[in-house]
């Protein structure tokens, strides 16, 4: 095998020796009559302003803005930064893991930076002099045209520009965006252009390879086309141009439902075992047969399974916002509420009929995808077939040799060549499976990633899950745990409704026994006893204020029933709980075990490892249902219609985007509706993670503390000095240290630059992480279309709850437009309930809690009065329980009432 293209890096750096070179004489020669120039004479002016954009194409100080298509590998289609780019080329910098993508972000700003005098270093809104464009083509493939202006908020701060697409942008889509001189920095002054960039656009470049004509040509081209479009509504002229740009934006979804194709078909064909199979899919040989199956153990009642767990004081009463008790020491608050809200039901039950209810634990065994050795925080995902782009590459431009034996191993497959070098076989999944678990060699036995490596990319950016390698490696086959709450006796004539739920981030899967009593026990009422209850109410209003005085909530309207018969499926999601790799490998301990803030790539793998989950968890239903292994079970009489969905939190991030793959129906010829959901209910679910937890008031100190301690060698000299606050094994709210830090630096230079510092790389990482989680991120689910152009969750009824400023998951971010809940419900099409409007609308809705109500008030009243010690939200927690009860009864269809003094204005 002959390397088949000039170094990436040897390129970049003739190139920016070139520009530095000629750059430093761009003024005009006078040469008698005639005038000479390096540059267009539009630049003249604009090369010498005191503002200009940052654009150093190679070297040490390479500095770019983002995005931006020279820095697209064309070796294996995903974003290639340079291996010199920053100062640690691993992927613990957020900004190397983008490399592993295959195109960049749907939702986050694009970064121009600028050298000189720059902006004000307060936020300053741009109103001209930036636009962003949707073209239909590359410019690879010919000259594309503009298609649609795209809406933005521009500001400016300190050195750079933002420019924020008020509208997700398509995926897999070509866009371009051009800054002008109408820009102004802090004078006042138009900002200008960089040598770098004029000697693009100019069309100059001397012949230092492929790479950098095409850059140039491009450049030249969008240059032309921006001319071209020139309207009174968009006036510019190429003359004003001091910047331009064009990106490919990755792909959203392709890889999950390349996965959930992968695994029906191979139900299908007898087993998962019949498709990962080799070293490519399955490098551990892990015997794969018993894969989505479920096994029932014991059967208990609540009562008597909650006093003796001690998960739930473990995992769950902290989460809630209290502290575990000590051994010995009795029941926590909110476990001992649980158990005499029980145990009044149970004295009840001969009289209320069937309000008892019973816990049920068992395993289901889905396929893991994560590493859990000691390489667990560093090592992704892999992939278990090859990368087509590169295939596709090496079959039409690699050495005849290779062509010929790719082709040979192809054909070996049955996979015809051509579909590979055109890529069609993106389009078609009954063709991309017969690759999954192929290992294809080059000529002399090397593996195709050698060629991208020698291409530039840095190695460990290399070998990655996208759209064109979408199948993950499995590492073993993991017995999960499950809990399954039922009533003991099932109210007669009528199915058994099942939800399967997604717990929080740092909680586990026995939060749903703080929820059962009233959405299982509870539901159990007959419409008797509701009425009953109801009719007595206005009695018992009359006592309200002598009641409260003895602590008693006199308020008992939430107390309702319809004889149904409900069941909750739940297990912990990756490394919580019973999941936990150890005590400390565990995010019950560390929330960065799951949301891995210290390598993005390995936390997108690892939100990725909870879609697999649902759909797996679903899958076992499904195929224990068909095949009578329910019979005998606590879910015998389970209902033949899907089961619904319920999360929580940062469960239902993940949790949404797989309910929308599960959902999603492209054609392809597998049993889609077999993973199908009959409705969907989240309580306090955001989207736009990376805005959402940097703005976050209970995680933003610890995100912050966490990125810092990754990307700075002043702030880990700082931590050692500091003391027991920033010690991880001492500390149990390492947020405190940043804090600590903060207030430090206002006293010290030298922290001071640390801290201006860190203030850019939560910048870096609101881009790259959110470019990152973009292919797991809900946002981008909620238009997901089916092949006839239907939305995947379309039609589904939807019940969301927020509640009145979330300290946990905001609502809603400044100058981030899909970050929040409202967001979120915004593009699901949720109609608000709230004091102005208290009426459901439809089946889809979103009930706007006051703030009384907190994140975890769904789990448990958890909001104590600071002067009384009385729960200010017990009624939104009763409220939120038996809404999300009444709406899966009714398969999303209704819900009752809520009073309007728990709601936000």
């Amino acid at each position: 095998m002959k390397t088949l293209s000039v170094s990436y890096y040897f390129q970049i750096l003739f190139v920016f020796c070139f520009v530095v070179l000629t750059g430093c004489d761009a003024k005009p020669k006078n040469e008698g009559a005639e005038t000479e120039t390096l540059f267009l004479p539009q630049f003249d002016g604009s090369l010498n302003a005191q503002t200009k954009v940052t654009f150093i194409l190679g070297g040490p100080g390479e500095d770019l803005p983002r995005p931006y298509f020279i820095i697209q590998d064309s070796l294996d289609g995903t974003v290639n930064l340079p291996a010199d780019y920053g100062t640690d080329s691993s992927l613990e910098n957020p900004f190397h893991s983008l490399s592993t993508l295959d195109g960049w972000s749907v939702s986050k700003f694009i970064q121009v930076g600028f050298s000189g005098k720059g902006f004000p270093e307060e936020q300053q809104t741009i109103t001209e002099g930036v636009h962003l464009f949707r073209i239909n083509q590359s410019f690879d493939k010919g000259t594309p045209e503009i298609t649609a202006e795209i809406p933005v908020s521009a500001y400016t701060r300190g050195k750079n520009l933002f420019i924020q697409p008020l509208e997700l942008l398509d995926a897999k889509s070509e866009y371009i965006y051009v800054v002008t001189d109408a820009v102004r920095d802090r004078d006042g002054v138009p900002v200008g252009t960089s040598r770098a960039y004029a000697t693009l656009a100019t069309g100059t470049t001397p012949a230092l390879g492929d790479r950098l004509n095409r850059a140039s040509r491009i450049t030249v081209s969008l240059n032309e086309i921006l001319d071209d479009h020139s309207t009174e509504s968009f006036d510019i002229e190429s003359e004003d141009i001091i910047f331009s740009g064009w990106f490919t934006t990755q792909s959203i979804g392709d890889d999950l439902k390349s996965t959930k194709y992968a695994m029906l078909k191979s139900v299908e064909q007898g087993g998962l075992e019949t498709l990962w199979k080799g070293s490519k899919a399955n490098p551990n040989n892990v015997d794969l047969s018993r894969a989505y199956q479920m096994s029932f153990d014991n059967t208990q009642d609540f009562g008597s399974f909650l006093s003796a767990d001690q998960n739930f004081d473990k995992y769950v009463v902290s989460q809630a916002g209290g502290d575990a008790p000590q051994p010995g020491s009795g029941p926590s608050p909110l476990k001992q509420l649980l158990l005499d809200l029980n145990g009044g039901l149970a004295l009840l039950d001969p009289l209320l009929g069937g309000v008892k209810m019973q816990v049920t634990t068992g395993k289901v065994s889905l396929p893991y995808f994560l590493y859990s050795d000691d390489n667990w925080r560093s090592l992704r995902a892999r992939p278990a077939s090859p990368n087509i782009y590169t295939l596709s590459h090496l079959l039409n431009k690699g050495e005849p040799e290779d062509r010929a034996a790719i082709t040979r191993q192809l054909n070996t497959l049955s996979v015809e060549p051509e579909l590979i070098a055109s890529m069609d076989i993106l389009h078609k999944q009954d063709e991309m499976i017969k690759l999954l678990g192929a290992d294809i060699r080059l000529a002399d036995g090397s593996h195709p990633d050698t060629v991208v490596i020698d291409g530039g990319s840095v190695p460990s950016t290399v070998g990655n899950i996208t759209r064109y390698s979408p199948y993950p490696a499995v590492q073993r086959l993991e017995d999960v745990p499950f809990l399954l709450i039922t009533p003991q006796t099932l109210a007669p004539d009528k199915p058994l409704n099942l939800v399967i739920y997604k717990h929080a981030v740092i909680a586990s899967k026995e939060t749903v026994l703080a929820m059962a009593p009233r959405m299982i026990a509870l539901n159990r009422l007959s419409s008797f006893w509701t009425g009953l209850v109801g009719s007595f109410q206005p009695f018992i209003n009359i006592f309200g204020d002598i009641l409260t005085l003895f602590g008693i909530d006199p308020d008992f309207s939430w107390i309702r029933g319809d004889s149904a018969n409900l069941a909750i499926l739940v297990i912990d999601l990756p490394l919580h709980g019973e999941r936990s790799l150890d005590e400390e490998r565990s995010a019950n301990v560390d929330p960065t075990a799951y949301i891995a803030l210290q390598n993005m790539a390995v936390g997108k793998s690892v939100f990725y490892q909870t879609v697999y989950d649902l759909l797996g968890l679903r899958l076992a239903v499904d195929i224990a249902q068909d095949t009578g292994a329910l019979v005998g079970t606590p879910l015998e009489a389970m209902n033949t219609e899907p089961p619904s969905f319920m999360a929580h939190s940062l469960g239902g991030v993940a949790g949404l985007t797989a309910v929308a793959i599960a959902q999603n129906d492209d054609g392809s010829d597998v049993d889609h509706a077999s993973l199908n959901f009959s409705s969907i209910a989240m309580a306090t679910v955001s989207a736009g993670i990376s805005d959402t937890l940097l703005n976050s008031s209970e995680f933003e100190l610890t995100v912050k503390h966490f990125i810092s301690e990754a990307q700075s060698k002043g702030y880990r000299n700082y931590m050692e000095s500091a003391g027991e606050v920033c010690d991880s094994q001492l500390s149990d709210d390492l947020g405190q240290c940043y804090a600590e830090f903060v207030v430090a630096a206002q006293n010290s230079a030298e922290l001071s630059d640390v801290q201006v510092f860190l203030e850019e790389q939560f910048v870096l990482f609101s881009f790259a992480a959110q470019m990152m989680l973009d292919s797991v991120d809900p946002h981008n689910y909620a238009k997901l279309k089916n092949q006839d152009g239907s939305y995947s969750l379309g039609e589904i009824p939807i019940l969301a709850f927020q509640v009145e400023d979330d300290l946990f998951l905001s609502n809603s971010i400044d100058n981030s437009p899909f970050s929040g809940s409202e967001p979120l419900a915004k593009l699901l099409g949720l109609p608000s309930i709230d004091q102005a409007s208290n009426q459901a609308k439809g089946d889809r809705n979103i009930v706007k809690f006051n703030s009384d109500a907190v994140h975890t008030s769904v789990i448990g009243p958890t909001n104590p009065d600071p002067d009384t010690g009385q729960s200010l939200d017990f009624r939104h927690n009763s409220y939120m329980q038996i809404l999300f009860a009444e709406f899966f009864d009714s398969q999303g269809q209704t819900f009752g009432d809520i009073p309007t003094e728990l709601l936000a204005e």
